[in-house]
């Protein structure tokens, strides 16, 4: 017998959604602890995220996927578009 768990599924969003605005703040606290090597201090990803808003990962500049498992957010891809 073959059971099935949940599935992967992938959706493109733009950053100011909710579940984009959530996963982009776990992303630049994580690499605020990376770089520093130590907790994020109170507002600290909040500057981050005000100097690198993710603005330009929606079209035409870029694109923002989110991946859920089944109904859980799993994580998230961004793209910038260079110079052509």
């Amino acid at each position: 017998m073959t059971t099935t768990g949940p599935t992967w599924t992938t959706s493109v969003s733009r950053p100011d959604q909710p579940d984009a605005v959530l996963l982009l703040r776990e992303y630049m606290t994580e690499m605020v602890v990376r770089h520093h090597r130590r907790p994020a201090l109170p507002g600290e990803v909040d500057k981050s995220l005000a100097e690198m808003p993710g603005d330009d990962l929606a079209h035409p500049s870029g694109l923002l996927v989110l991946a859920h498992h089944g109904a859980d957010l799993a994580g998230c891809a961004g793209m910038r578009a260079g110079p052509s």
